[in-house]
């Protein structure tokens, strides 16, 4: 089994939303033998119609950085999670574990855009998550969720953003606060330890270009950043949200048989990679992004916008 599913990437297909549900479903069965999913699985269609432009009032979501599959790695590592953290010893309550599958897949929803916006979503980034938590607190009532659920959500939502210190959110309770922690967590574990993060990093800059962040002068400057960014997000991992990932070996040993953390281990061979390439190839560096097909759009798209200004 070690051997077979050595990599992260190998243990499912991330970019079959069913695979991904059923994944889930089973993790919380696991985990609450005696609950139901109800709420998640209502919340899960709805979160695919949003992506796919078939929600009234949305168009699908143009962002390529922050897309389904995102949402999709994001919502696995929740789960994940919450699973090793119950192994761990520490008790989540069940609603509240299901709660915080409705934040994960709703923590970027507010990327995509309403009907009549224009622009691709990207300029959003900066109220990305503001924008989350204003569709949840509707969509949260048409679940017929409680005033304090619908609370809770929005908590775990906001604890997402890079921008605020998760420790100064106004939590309903230890239970909100952990779970918002959990998907805070699971938000920077599931896009790092992405097979194709390397290459989704060239549509993150298109997204901070439309959005005016000027933090980074080119693709070349935000890859040879990123080196530092995972700095910033371990030292937040561990101060912030209460070193919650070093539970995960505990999910994988007892989910896979597999003694490791693999996303400890993804992480760690995308950012030596990434570290070869802003040494060696800052030149030809996306020669060396192959996977995906991602640099292929890319220059597709931009020899077609170059054929425009012609």
């Amino acid at each position: 089994m070690q051997k077979q599913l050595a990599d992260l990437h190998l243990l499912l297909e991330v970019e079959s939303s069913d695979e991904v549900r059923e994944e889930v479903r089973f993790l919380h069965r696991l985990s609450f033998p005696s609950m139901g999913s109800h709420l998640f699985d209502r919340c899960f269609d709805d979160t695919i119609r949003l992506f796919n432009g078939r929600y009234d009032g949305y168009q699908s979501c143009k962002t390529e950085y922050h897309d389904l599959r995102h949402t999709l790695e994001v919502l696995l590592a929740t789960s994940r999670m919450i699973h090793s953290t119950i192994l761990s010893g520490r008790p989540i309550p069940p609603h509240i574990a299901e709660l915080s599958l409705l934040a994960a897949l709703m923590h970027d929803i507010g990327y995509i855009q309403r009907e009549g916006e224009n622009g691709t979503g990207g300029q959003h980034t900066l109220v990305h998550v503001e924008r989350s938590a204003d569709f949840f607190e509707h969509y949260g009532e048409s679940l017929g969720l409680t005033v304090q659920d619908n609370k809770r959500c929005c908590c775990m939502i906001m604890a997402t953003s890079l921008a605020i210190n998760p420790d100064s959110i106004s939590y309903p309770d230890e239970d909100t606060e952990l779970a918002a922690k959990l998907v805070a967590t699971a938000d920077l574990l599931g896009q790092l330890a992405d097979r194709i993060y390397l290459e989704k990093l060239l549509f993150l800059y298109q997204e901070f270009r439309e959005a005016g962040v000027m933090a980074y002068a080119n693709e070349l400057d935000l890859l040879t950043q990123t080196c530092a960014f995972y700095k910033m997000v371990r030292k937040r991992l561990d101060e912030n949200l209460g070193k919650l990932d070093r539970t995960l070996l505990l999910h994988f040993r007892e989910r896979w048989d597999i003694d490791r953390d693999l996303y400890r281990e993804s992480i760690a061979l995308n950012l030596q990679y990434l570290d070869r390439l802003a040494g060696e190839h800052r030149e030809d560096y996306r020669n060396k992004l192959k996977r995906g097909g991602i640099v292929e759009r890319i220059m597709r798209a931009e020899a077609a916008e170059g054929s425009k200004e012609a």
